[in-house]
């Protein structure tokens, strides 16, 4: 009897304690200041979705389905490739957030090449641009989250860092079609140009947010 008195005693002790490491754990004002920070960075994850999703339909429909639209994408994963380690070597002196937000204008620039040219060679500077910008930022991002991340709380960091990518899915997934639809149809009258503005538009609210929302994001947490 003793025995299981003391059994259920350990047990509640450990669950006041996991209740209070969790209660602990949200009320930390550096969590919340990393949430926003991610928050920030789906407009700018999701210029990966139009990448998968946008730019293969609105190059079929504008140069034909004979288009080389794979050799155009294959570029992104070639150049992180080769460009991640000089870009990370060259800069390892600038902060990790500095690094993160030079990286996303460079990336939500690339969008603009294709609201002011609708030509296959437009499609080719795009991905390179958005390539450069994401060999900076994108390693960046990981050392950022390990470096905020109090010890023992990596984990937990680390995938509301990847949130992002999975937040922009489902609503990027639909504008995508919405868009095409309404500016690049496989029918009738185009307006591309107008489309990739509007998601450049969009794409360029992450670093622009950055840059309002630094001091309060980076400094607690630098």
């Amino acid at each position: 009897m003793d025995g299981w008195r003391l059994a259920r005693s350990t047990e509640a002790q450990s669950s006041q304690t996991g209740a209070s490491s969790r209660g602990k754990f949200w009320r930390q004002k550096k969590l919340w200041r990393f949430m926003a920070f991610t928050i920030i960075l789906v407009n700018l994850r999701s210029i990966f979705r139009h990448l998968d999703a946008t730019l293969p339909k609105y190059m079929v429909r504008e140069f034909g389905p004979q288009v080389a639209k794979g050799a155009v994408m294959s570029i992104n994963s070639a150049m992180i490739i080769f460009l991640v380690p000089p870009l990370s070597a060259y800069s390892a002196k600038i902060n990790n957030f500095d690094a993160i937000m030079l990286g996303a204008y460079i990336t939500s620039s690339s969008v603009f090449v294709l609201a002011f040219d609708t030509s296959y060679m437009a499609c080719v500077v795009f991905v390179i641009i958005l390539s450069i910008g994401e060999a900076l930022w994108s390693p960046r991002l990981y050392d950022y989250t390990i470096t905020v991340a109090p010890h023992g709380q990596e984990g937990a960091f680390m995938a509301m860092a990847t949130a992002p990518l999975f937040l922009s899915t489902l609503p990027v997934g639909y504008l995508s079609g919405t868009l095409l639809e309404m500016y690049c149809p496989a029918q009738g009258e185009r307006h591309s140009k107008t489309m990739w503005l509007i998601i450049g538009l969009i794409t360029a609210t992450s670093p622009v947010l950055l840059t309002v929302t630094k001091r309060w994001i980076r400094e607690p947490i630098s």
